[in-house]
């Protein structure tokens, strides 16, 4: 398994993206634009917006895994969800 942190999705190939949500932070706002339409929809179904290390999985390819991230986003707020990542990931088939 491979990670890679990008600030932009230019040329992604991965099987999944993982959009970190700050807490207290617009969910649709906080999305990169191709991910906004998505986001939304989860807002309008009460999917989002999600508690810390909250995890919603959106299936396709990319599969898109949406996290809560505690307010403070600090280095080990980032730890914290990247762990419950990688646990959540571990557990799909791609």
């Amino acid at each position: 398994m491979e990670f890679e942190i990008r600030e932009s999705f230019d040329r992604i190939e991965a099987d999944a993206v993982v959009l970190g949500i700050p807490e207290g932070v617009d969910p649709v706002t906080a999305c990169d634009g191709r991910f906004a339409s998505t986001a939304r929809s989860l807002v309008d179904s009460g999917d989002l917006p999600l508690k810390p290390l909250e995890t919603v999985m959106v299936p396709g390819t990319p599969k898109l895994i949406f996290i809560g991230v505690a307010g403070n986003t600090d280095a080990e707020a980032w730890r914290r969800a990247a762990a419950t990542v990688v646990r959540r990931v571990k557990k799909v088939r791609t």
